[in-house]
Formats: C-alpha cells, structure tokens, sequence
C-alpha cells in the first residue's frame, strides 16, 4: 500500500515492536525458517504476518570416470556412469556454467572424445533444486602392432605360426580371424 513501511523481521516479538529488522529483504536460510513481515502506515497503525521459507534438499549425485579407445573406435553412453538415486532429470554439458545455468545442453549422452575430455551432468528436481558433477574420459592409446608377411608350402606340406609374423610390443592380447569384419568385431 502507498504510504507502508515494509519490514522484516526473525522473530513475532521484533515485528510486534519494530525491532531487530533484517537488512535485506533477500534471504538464504540454511534451513526452514519463518520470517516475520510488518507493514506500517506512517500514523503508527501497523500489521504483521509470517511467512515460512522451506529449504528443499538437492539432488544426490555422483558419476564414475569412463574410458573409450583412441580414433573413435569405441564410445561411451554418459548415463551409464551416473548415479541418480533422486530420480532428477539429467542433462549433459561440456562446460560447468553450462551445467551450473542449465544451458546448451548436449544433443547426445553418447560421446566418443578425441582427447581425454571432461563432462558435465546436472540432476534438477521437480522444486528447481539441483547438483552437478563432473565425469572424466579417458582416451586410451591403441596398441602398436606391425606385421610381415610370410609364407608356406602348397597342399599343406608346412605350416607357420601367425604369432611368429606378429610384432605385439605392448603385449596386447591376439586373436585371428579369417576377414576384417571378424577382426574389427573382436
């Protein structure tokens, strides 16, 4: 009303005798809190009332670290890394702003990162409050193989163990196979 004096106030007995105001009628309690409001004409006559300011948890949030294979050979699924016991929505980010204001959200969860790359995920609850945390992927190198071509007898007469045509000096695990597609597929 034009004319009121608004204050607030921590207790009814402050507001009741216009003492002890806040400074501020911007508020970030650790905890619920009721807060006291009088309003006072300039005549003295005043009123006052309460308001409760409920403090809503945040999300429970936590992601384990991830790894994928250099040259895009494998990708990795975000969401599979994250624990969301809350039940929030998730979204993805590849900055913590981004995660912080909820913006510019990843397309995919699905990522195959060229470097080792860090992500951002968000859990926000139905009240607006949320958590962030960060996951970390590694890009592992590939290991070193090289090859020689080789050789053996018509109709079966010799035969020749691949390994032996094989340079494996990261000592990597072989296998065989007849085609590439095999190969590739493990």
């Amino acid at each position: 009303t034009v004319g009121t004096t608004v204050s607030y106030h921590t207790s009814q007995a402050d507001a009741d005798n216009d003492a002890n105001a806040l400074g501020s009628s911007v508020v970030s309690p650790l905890s619920d809190t009721t807060y006291f409001i009088r309003s006072e004409f300039a005549t003295g006559c005043f009123v006052t009332d309460s308001l409760l300011i409920t403090v809503n948890p945040l999300p429970t949030l936590s992601a384990n670290n991830g790894e994928v294979c250099a040259s895009n050979q494998t990708d990795i699924d975000l969401s599979t890394l994250v624990s969301n016991p809350d039940g929030g929505t998730l979204t993805y980010h590849t900055t913590q702003g981004n995660a912080d204001s909820g913006t510019n959200l990843m397309a995919s969860s699905v990522v195959n990162p060229l470097s080792d790359t860090t992500y951002y995920v968000r859990s926000t609850l139905g009240t607006g409050c949320y958590s962030t945390t960060s996951i970390l992927i590694t890009v592992n190198p590939l290991p070193t193989l090289s090859t020689t071509d080789g050789s053996v007898c018509a109709n079966g007469q010799t035969d020749i163990d691949l390994n032996s045509l094989v340079n494996n000096p990261d000592g990597g695990a072989l296998s065989f196979h007849n085609n590439l597609t095999d190969a590739i597929s493990g």
